[in-house]
This record gives structure tokens, C-alpha cells and sequence, in this order.
């Protein structure tokens, strides 16, 4: 997001930011007036700066594939918004085949979508019409995907006079997941509603963090925000579900609920309950420690689970980390190409 003269001009990423953390979307909003803020974001991580170098070589090699297939592509390469906009429509009017960093706009959304693509079907352009395609390193189609589409979806058709039925992702392995966009719509545009309203409205206080699923840029800020009050979000793996329910007994801090003598909870599981304490009384403990607190849970014969399940020690046992790395490189599979050429 960022201020223009009427306002505050939104992008589809500011919609995902808000769906995943109102909480980062409002300080977002705060910083734009407030400059001083930035100094309270976290400083960049150098995972996501590389996979964010990764994510652009993905596209360019998508690209690159494209044109070894011959279609006919026609990249937006300027600065300006109003040029690109100017560039994007004449592309689309003159028929080009592939369109890259098309810049849209419609009210108070704008932003480059990866690639708009040719297909068949009548629009006001001619029998032709555009489809919103997206690139993303992820080998998982993830929700957030297909509503950033939507978005772009909305602007392409305020241009080409029609909504386009499909939209398609490039996954990170190359392959392309079509998605329907009537199946995604009604909940962009009650996402949309909301997103609006939340930032129309200048009096309202800053969105508790412990209620986001994740905190964007503000994640240090937000740590400490818990950190103060004491937030039983956290403890780990205690479900927003279990803190309404630690809450409505009276245990509203970490503290508390390491303390308390209550063995049972109303709706909650005795061992569940159990464990969220041991765990809410061991994170305590291990605060300023270089090494932290910790305990061996001793499982009844024939129940073991997890490490329990290894067997006796040995000077020759070998650890091998097998977890994938997102930032593989992967050939383009020629199929994903013939489909738009």
C-alpha cells in the first residue's frame, strides 16, 4: 500500500497481508503516516530474501520457456504507473499473445499481475480475451493464491469488458493448476468488503496480535506486544481454540496457567491440559537460559511414540536431514508451455 493524493492505493498482496494479519495489515497502514515505524520492522530474513530471488528466477525461467515455444510475449518495462497502465490496455488491444508485468488498476486497487494470456472467447477487445496467470515458487497450491488472482481477475475485467472463466497457477515444480474463478469469487469479495471497511475506519484500535495467524513484517514488535502481557499464544502448540477456552476458566497468562491447580478443563483433553501446563512451565523456566528447560516424557511399555521409538544410543548412529529445500531448481515441463503456445 501507499498514499496518493485521493487516499491510500492498495495492491492484492495488502489483501493477503490483511486475510493472514489484520494485526500487520493496520501497522502497515500506521507506518505510511508515521515513517518513524519502520524502525520497529524486522530487518530481512535471509531465507526470504532468497527465496524471493528464487520466486523471480522462476518466472524468468518461465519466460524464457515461453519464448524458446515461440509465443508471441510482450513485457511492460516502465516505472510509471500511468505509462504501464497506457501499455498494458494497447497490449491487450493489439492481441498480444503473453503479457507480462501487466499493470492493472480499478478504484483503489493497482499492481502488476505475472502474466495475462491470450485465450479464445469473446470480449470488448475482439474474440479474444485474457486470463490472469501467476507464478509461485511453492509446490503447493496454497488458498491465498487464488484470491490474489481474484483481485487481478476484478481489474482485467473492468478492462476487457468480460470475466475470464479460468485463472492458473505455475507451481514452483512447474506444474499448472487451473483454478475456476467463480469458485473463489464470493470469498474474495467478502474479503474485499472487510479489507475496506477495517481501513476506512481511522478510529479503530490496532488488531490484538495474539489474534493473527501471523504477524508479516511486525513479527519482533508483535513478540514483544505477547511478551508484555504475557500471552498464553505463547506457549507452543496451544490452538486459538484452547486459549477462549483457558481464558473463559480464568487463566488468561502463561504464568497462570503454569500455576494452576486445576487438573481439568471443560472441553478440553485431561492430557492436552496437562501438557499445555508442562509446556506453559517449561518455557518459563527457560527464559534468559542459554540452555533451555526441558523433560523426557516416559511412555507405559508398549506405547512409545516419537523418539521413544529409536533404538539404544550407539557412537556409530548417523543423522541425515532429508527436509526438502524450496529453493531446488527445476526444469520447465514442455507440456505447461504447448498448452498456451
Amino acid at each position: 500500500m501507499k498514499r496518493i493524493s485521493q487516499g491510500i492505493l492498495f495492491s492484492p498482496s495488502d489483501l493477503i497481508t490483511f486475510m493472514e494479519s489484520p494485526f500487520a495489515s493496520a501497522m502497515n497502514r500506521k507506518r505510511l503516516f508515521d515513517p518513524t515505524l519502520a524502525e520497529q520492522m524486522d530487518p530481512d530474513d535471509a531465507l526470504l530474501v532468497h527465496l524471493r530471488k528464487k520466486g523471480f528466477a522462476h518466472e524468468e525461467a518461465f519466460v524464457q520457456s515461453l519464448q524458446e515455444a515461440g509465443a508471441d510475449i510482450c513485457a511492460i518495462e516502465d516505472d510509471n504507473p500511468e505509462r504501464m497502465l497506457d501499455q498494458t490496455i494497447k497490449a491487450m488491444e493489439g492481441g498480444r499473445g503473453v503479457i507480462t508485468q501487466a499493470y492493472l488498476a480499478l478504484d483503489r486497487f493497482a499492481g502488476k499481475a505475472d502474466f495475462l494470456v491470450r485465450v479464445p472467447g469473446a470480449s470488448r477487445l475482439g474474440d479474444y480475451h485474457y486470463e490472469v496467470w501467476d507464478t509461485k515458487l511453492s509446490r503447493k497450491l496454497k488458498p491465498y493464491f487464488a484470491i490474489q488472482l481474484c483481485c487481478y481477475v476484478e481489474m482485467l475485467e473492468a478492462v476487457q469488458g468480460c470475466r475470464p472463466e479460468h485463472m492458473a497457477v505455475v507451481l514452483g515444480d512447474d506444474t499448472r493448476r487451473i483454478l475456476k474463478v467463480a469458485n473463489y469469487l464470493a470469498y474474495y469479495r467478502s474479503l474485499k468488503e472487510s479489507f475496506l471497511a477495517f481501513h476506512d475506519d481511522d478510529e479503530a484500535p490496532t488488531p490484538d496480535p495474539a489474534e493473527s495467524i501471523s504477524h508479516g513484517n511486525w513479527g519482533e514488535l508483535a513478540s514483544r506486544l505477547l511478551a508484555a502481557r504475557d500471552h498464553l499464544s505463547q506457549v507452543a502448540n496451544l490452538r486459538r481454540s484452547q486459549i477462549l477456552k483457558l481464558e473463559s476458566a480464568g487463566i488468561g497468562t502463561m504464568q497462570a496457567l503454569a500455576e494452576t491447580d486445576l487438573s481439568e478443563l471443560p472441553g478440553m483433553n485431561n492430557e492436552t491440559f496437562a501438557r499445555a501446563k508442562a509446556q506453559a512451565r517449561l518455557q518459563i523456566a527457560s527464559r534468559a537460559q542459554d540452555k533451555p528447560a526441558y523433560e523426557i516424557i516416559k511412555h507405559d511399555p508398549g506405547t512409545a511414540r516419537g523418539l521413544s521409538l529409536l533404538p539404544p544410543a550407539s557412537p556409530n548412529d548417523v543423522f541425515f536431514d532429508i527436509e526438502g529445500f524450496p529453493g531446488v531448481e527445476v526444469a520447465c515441463p514442455s507440456a505447461v508451455v504447448h498448452q498456451i503456445c
